[in-house]
């Protein structure tokens, strides 16, 4: 008895040792009853983690699709890849996503509540035209901060690489699926959110799947004093390593990006009143309240078009497509690695490449982005980047259904390429097929349903964005209703040769 005792005792003392040097106290899950409202609304189970310094509910997953589209039914606008069945999957996070629309999201689900809203849209548009949500001191829900992000991934672990360790599996997080010519062994772009290995307090995907907006600004001083760019944790389906997984890594991008590999989930204070006396406090709002309709959050003075050789190859044109490039594709392969013959590149050197292969000829470089972006967010995701062909020019990409892509294929075939260059200068030399100049002649609509071959509204938003936020000139699948061709090609005689 007495041996038990003192096993007793020192199992105490122990406990209270490895307690005091934590800076967690242990809490159990919250899981909010049913019937406490606006649950009803949206049921969304969040776990309290009681950190000392971050004492705050965090969402046990990211948002999914199925609760996107309970916003969506109050008013809420549809996210980027709405209408693509492989990104809108009920248990998938929701991706297309910009930073602005996580935050107006985060405002609707504090209304619901009656809690004060954080976010409050800049009265001064961006150096792009884009007005940002600012956080300010309401008490709701918001997203979390980078250091948040890591105290909740780490939990009470302050030392781990991973939220569940330091041992990696390829089983527990989804990343780098798009890696060759078949599927992974589990997943396929993007996984369920729960399917990962979750922390030790039981929150699901923070380590790959997607990459989740964050409220903090980068930390790199060359990009600080941008006001638009905020960081994303967690890396993604799209990231190359296990490194890109690990709780300390993190990447940037501007407020108006949205991606494939990019969402979001919600925290919220601990200080906020949700129980007394063990039961859920009454804080219903009467209706549901109006829903931010403005998903663009964008304003501009529209500029007359230049389709001159001589404006794209000047100096201001370049650095601006540049910072474009730098500020949303931080995560494209072409910056991370060499692919066959086509070296590292920095954003620059990308910019200069793409410029050049279509000044020579006679494409609008714009174009040639925006196409990229729609296809391959620029080398962020998808198959055609590993065969350095970020534009997915002439691609079967479904099912492969005519074999691996090979160089020098035939019209129609899978193609690859040594490096860029080829890739752009064979795509650039391609628009100018008859079939493309004659469509060319009708709109956007018109020209997409000859290119990509099927009805594609987001690759047509895609295209258009770039050339809004470049060029600041408005274009949509019927506006202009002929002559879309004018955006695409350069007729100046003094076109680079």
């Amino acid at each position: 008895m007495r041996a038990l005792r003192q096993t007793i005792f020192l199992s105490l003392m122990t406990s209270a040792v490895l307690l005091s040097q934590c800076r967690f106290v242990h809490t159990p899950e919250i899981d909010f009853p049913i019937e406490y409202q606006p649950h009803n609304i949206f049921p969304k189970k969040m776990i309290l983690v009681n950190d000392t310094e971050f004492p705050l509910y965090v969402d046990q997953t990211p948002i999914t699709y199925e609760e996107y589209k309970i916003y969506r039914k109050y008013g809420g606008p549809i996210s980027h890849y709405w209408h693509y069945d492989s990104y809108n999957r009920p248990q998938q996070p929701v991706t297309g996503i910009t930073y602005n629309q996580a935050a107006a999201f985060c405002n609707w689900r504090s209304s619901l509540q009656k809690f004060e809203p954080v976010y409050t849209l800049s009265e001064n548009p961006d150096s792009w035209g884009y007005h940002i949500y600012q956080p300010t001191s309401g008490s709701g829900y918001r997203l979390p901060t980078s250091q948040e992000f890591e105290v909740v991934a780490r939990g009470e672990q302050t030392y781990k690489k991973y939220p569940w360790g330091n041992e990696f599996s390829r089983k527990w997080a989804n990343y780098d699926t798009d890696r060759g010519l078949t599927k992974s062994e589990k997943w396929w772009r993007l996984a369920n959110v729960n399917e990962m290995k979750p922390n030790a307090s039981g929150i699901y995907n923070l380590s790959g799947n997607i990459w989740q907006w964050t409220q903090t600004k980068p930390h790199s001083a060359k990009l600080n004093n941008k006001k638009s760019m905020r960081t994303l944790k967690g890396g993604s389906w799209g990231s190359l390593s296990p490194d890109e997984l690990q709780i300390s890594n993190e990447s940037i991008a501007a407020a108006d990006l949205y991606n494939y590999d990019i969402g979001f989930r919600c925290v919220l204070p601990a200080s906020v009143k949700l129980f007394e006396n063990g039961k859920p406090v009454a804080q219903i709002q009467t209706g549901v309240p109006q829903i931010d309709r403005n998903s663009d959050y964008y304003s501009f003075d529209a500029l007359e078009y230049n389709n001159s050789t001589e404006f794209y190859s000047s100096r201001e044109f370049k650095q601006k497509f540049t910072s474009y490039i730098e500020e949303r594709f931080q995560e494209s392969i072409y910056f991370k690695i060499s692919i066959d013959q086509q070296p590292k590149l920095n954003a620059s050197e990308l910019a200069e490449l793409t410029i050049e292969s279509s000044l020579k000829y006679r494409i609008n470089p714009v174009f040639l982005l925006g196409i990229m972006k729609s296809e391959s967010g620029v080398g962020t995701v998808s198959f055609p980047r590993w065969f350095n062909n970020p534009m997915a020019y002439h691609w079967g990409n479904t099912h492969m259904a005519k074999g691996a892509p090979i160089y020098n294929a035939p019209l129609g075939w899978n193609r690859k390429y040594r490096d860029l260059k080829e890739a752009f200068e064979t795509f650039a030399s391609g628009m100018h097929r008859q079939i493309y100049r004659n469509i060319s002649r009708g709109s956007l609509w018109d020209f997409h349903m000859v290119y990509v071959g099927y009805q594609a509204n987001e690759w047509m938003l895609s295209l258009a964005r770039v050339y809004r936020d470049l060029l600041q000139v408005e274009i949509t699948p019927n506006k202009p209703q002929r002559d879309i061709g004018r955006y695409i090609y350069l007729e100046d005689t003094k076109a680079t040769q």
